[in-house]
């Protein structure tokens, strides 16, 4: 569902131009600005760029509007004789194969604005008539194909026909042949039969748009058929896929409202479409999260901010791994920032319509929209207002500083894959926690975002210098002496709120460093074991083991003691331990 004129993906992409291999794509815009996008997608760590390629670039003005498909097959002088001028899209596939990038075009797109004109007009399917739109794009999406076929292997067809309903009443496309599910099929099935005229081998990816419940979908009343079509793009998934090699989902939960960050339904909607298409590779082709432009401060329902942005991008990739995608497109790369210019009957339908669009509510849109003049507002005024976070999207800011965001999906790309998730309950007062995983950005407020403004202060203590490490949140430099959390050491946690400490990270070694007297340690396995067997490796070596939970109070162990005197019978993930250690050892549990 995206808008802009240059539609330009960020993300990873993962598959080959062999169907079914895996390796790690890592894509990123593309603005048009060459030489800066270009830095910018090398310090991302990127290899592959996913741009449009737009008909009306190539094709300014219809050189035939009586072509059919049929025709063009049987004349194949009218693909080698296609008079397009080539010179940017050319330039564009140069510079970025010149610079080792991969490029994953979306061809056949139907917005206004990147469609070719006629008789000083738009050329919509209404306008050429939908039999010669369909012929005067199928020779362009040949001549396109076959041009560059022997550096391009994937191609995306349209954009998100699914919602073309939505795309239409936006004012993105023009013309009642939209909104006709015939036409949309007929038009996924020329481009794929163009793509697979001219190479065999491409794998062809159909985007979905999937940010419309299927209860908006199953209404008729107030007109929400034309609003979002007949069909959930959960049916379309079958619906299309003979046309499809590779499945693109493009997700935006969060287009409405800042909270609740949704970014795991990202790799919820992953595991919808492997479930229901289970033959085929299913890939995100664009979701982001709005940022504010510096120095912003939003409104709520709409308070983007560029820490949520961080938060959503993490989750949304990492979930999307754990569901078994084979790529992730984030969009894009560059943007100035969410445009503050929401009065507040805006904020006041915001606040309803975007839970009531996310969680399918019905009734809620129903009460809405029966208030004198909401629903004329919903038609006129709403579909501005919900652009007003496009120029959201961006990685990096219009003056080329970087957002968090940025060295979050950064740090994906460099740590490869498979990545893991741990999850851990806090409660309310003191933890003792550790990390199972070795974070992929050790940096304390990384590591702790998922839990930000819920705690008031961290402690570590170091056995070798025998120091205490410290960071609250807003506290001085000269106080705050803790900037990492790793695997491996324990952590005291005070918690002024319950919460969920979400990491991301990889399996640590399991050995963990003991020095002589009092140690404060972690847990690195990803299962429990008996105390005894646990401390096995440390056997004759220790004089006690100790650690807290917030419900029963101290726990401990001691090996030479009657086992009436210990009350500690397992050790495992999430918690912290005090050992005390006869000796400088490897502890290996």
């Amino acid at each position: 569902m995206r808008k802009v004129k240059w539609l330009v993906i960020l993300g990873l992409f993962i598959a080959t131009h062999s169907f079914g291999d895996e390796l790690s794509m890592k894509g990123v815009s593309w603005d048009g600005a060459y030489v800066a996008s270009i830095s910018q997608m090398q310090e991302l760590g990127a290899n592959t760029v996913r741009p449009d390629i737009t008909w009306k670039e190539v094709e300014p003005v219809i050189l035939d509007p009586t072509l059919t498909v049929a025709l063009v097959d049987a004349n194949p002088g009218l693909i080698s004789g296609y008079a397009g001028i080539w010179t940017s899209v050319d330039s564009m596939v140069d510079s970025l194969f010149g610079a080792g990038f991969a490029v994953v075009p979306r061809i056949g797109i139907g917005f206004l604005g990147k469609i070719p004109d006629i008789g000083g007009e738009q050329a919509t399917p209404d306008r050429l008539g939908q039999e010669h739109y369909l012929g005067c794009i199928y020779r362009h999406a040949r001549a396109l194909v076959r041009r560059y076929k022997d550096r391009v292997h994937h191609w995306q067809i349209e954009g998100e026909l699914n919602e073309a309903p939505l795309t239409h009443l936006y004012g993105w496309r023009g013309g009642e042949a939209w909104q006709d599910e015939s036409f949309l099929l007929a038009l996924n099935s020329t481009l794929h039969d163009a793509v697979r005229a001219e190479d065999a081998s491409a794998k062809i990816i159909i985007a979905f748009h999937t940010d419309i419940h299927e209860n908006i979908h199953d209404d008729p009343v107030l007109g929400l058929w034309e609003f979002a079509g007949e069909h959930h793009w959960t049916e379309w998934l079958t619906i299309w896929e003979p046309y499809l090699d590779i499945v693109g989902l493009g997700c935006y939960p969060n287009y409405y409202i800042a909270d609740p960050v949704y970014g795991t339904e990202v790799g919820d909607r992953v595991a919808t479409a492997k479930s229901i298409l289970p033959g085929k590779p299913v890939i995100i082709t664009e979701t982001s999260y709005p940022a504010p432009a510096p120095g912003t401060i939003l409104p709520d329902p709409v308070d983007f901010t560029e820490e949520k942005q961080r938060q959503y991008i993490r989750d949304a990739v990492y979930s999307c791994i754990d569901n078994g995608a084979m790529g992730y497109f984030h969009f894009t790369i560059k943007s100035a920032g969410v445009i503050d210019i929401y009065t507040a009957k805006d904020l006041e339908a915001l606040s309803v319509l975007g839970p009531a669009f996310h969680d399918g509510d019905v009734a809620a849109l129903y009460g809405y929209a029966l208030v004198p003049g909401n629903y004329e507002y919903v038609q006129n005024a709403l579909p501005g207002i919900l652009l007003n976070v496009e120029p959201g999207w961006g990685l990096i800011r219009g003056d080329d500083s970087k957002r968090p965001a940025f060295f979050e999906l950064q740090t994906a790309f460099a740590n490869g894959l498979p990545i893991d998730q741990v999850n851990i309950n806090l409660s309310v007062g003191w933890n003792l926690f550790s990390l199972r995983l070795m974070p992929l950005n050790l940096n304390h407020a990384a590591v702790l975002s998922s839990i930000a403004g819920r705690y008031d202060e961290v402690w570590a203590y170091d056995a070798a210098t025998k120091q205490w490490f410290r960071y609250e949140p807003g506290g001085s430099p000269d106080s705050n002496t803790l900037s990492e959390i790793r695997a491996g050491l324990g952590y005291w946690i005070k918690m002024n709120q319950v919460g969920i400490l979400s990491v991301y990270g990889t399996q640590p070694a399991t050995g963990i460093p003991l020095k002589t007297g009092w140690n404060l340690v972690g847990w690195n396995l990803q299962n429990s074991k008996g105390v005894e067997s646990a401390m096995l490796s440390m056997f004759g070596a220790y004089n006690s083991v100790w650690t807290f939970d917030p419900f029963l109070g101290w726990l401990y162990y001691t090996p030479d003691g009657p086992i009436f005197t210990s009350n500690m019978t397992t050790m495992g993930p999430d918690y912290g331990y005090w050992i005390d250690s006869e000796e400088d050892r490897v502890w290996e549990p």
